[in-house]
């Protein structure tokens, strides 16, 4: 079975590995989640259940525990190396802007994109605000943690090695993006082609600072904020059915005040990512 494994194409080898270790880490902290909607919902009781889940996950993942033998794989897998000062600064500058550059996207996008967020919506009517707000940093925490860990990790990791960062990333953001189908937000073309550019991000972030870790921390303060965000639109009523249409969005300033926005941070976050790039290089020589 192992040779019969080896002789498979490293890219589908890596896909499999990668979408596993992501579904392991959903699967468990997804029924503690369910288990908590059905039984004192009012309580988030999962959530020291889901950190120390999430703890166990990230230990046994980085190399940790049995079986000794794939010890060393499985920390090269997980990608999580520690990075100089220099390389967190640029890293965590590079991805806020590229984060910003994310969201004025979305805004731009928003008269054209559905709203598909009933799921959520049905959450925060049956929960306290308390309640929403750990339970939306606990699962932005299993997100971040649980999707580097596989898609820009494992994932993206082995085919990197082979194939190059290109390829790697391309690849990595198709499974990334095919994900998201099954998730609890309806897909559309607008969302799916933020979660494609999200997915860039991330992947050009892992390479370029050689570790996962920054990923994670932007991952999860993402999630958190945009579903926080989305909670704030529903609470005070300022999100509509009605599709306005790029036609309709164009009359108002404000939108081309967004647009302006999504140019100036996508430039900035270039020049970020250009300078964590020359932050790897020099670290590359000494």
């Amino acid at each position: 079975m192992r040779r019969l494994w080896r002789r498979l194409p490293v890219i589908v080898r890596a896909v499999v590995v990668g979408w596993v270790v992501s579904g392991v880490g959903h699967q468990v902290s997804g029924v503690l989640f369910y288990a908590n909607l059905q039984w004192w919902r009012a309580v988030p009781w999962s959530a020291p259940l889901v950190i120390l889940w999430l703890w166990m996950f990230w230990q046994y993942f980085g190399g940790r525990w049995w079986p000794a033998s794939t010890s060393q794989a499985r920390a090269e897998g997980l990608a999580a190396r520690p990075l100089s000062p220099r390389m967190w600064r640029w890293a965590l500058v590079a991805g806020g802007l590229g984060m910003i550059s994310i969201a004025l996207l979305s805004i731009v996008l928003s008269p054209i994109t559905p709203k598909t967020f009933k799921v959520f919506y049905s959450l925060f009517v049956r929960m306290p605000f308390p309640t929403v707000v750990v339970r939306v940093i606990t699962l932005s925490a299993v997100a971040g943690i649980v999707e580097e860990a596989g898609f820009r990790g494992y994932m993206q990791g082995m085919i990197e090695r082979r194939h190059g960062p290109v390829v790697a990333i391309a690849i990595t953001t198709f499974f990334f993006v095919i994900v998201h189908f099954g998730g609890i937000q309806a897909m559309n073309a607008p969302r799916a082609l933020g979660i494609a550019v999200a997915s860039v991000m991330y992947g050009l972030l892992a390479h370029l600072a050689r570790s996962i870790v920054p990923g994670i921390i932007l991952h999860t303060l993402g999630d958190a904020f945009g579903v926080l965000l989305l909670w704030f639109y529903w609470k005070y009523g300022t999100i509509g059915n009605r599709l306005l249409g790029f036609a309709a969005a164009s009359r108002s300033p404000i939108f081309w005040l967004y647009v302006a926005g999504l140019i100036v941070f996508t430039a900035a976050s270039v020049w970020a990512f250009r300078r964590l790039a020359d932050a790897r290089g020099t670290m590359s020589g000494k």
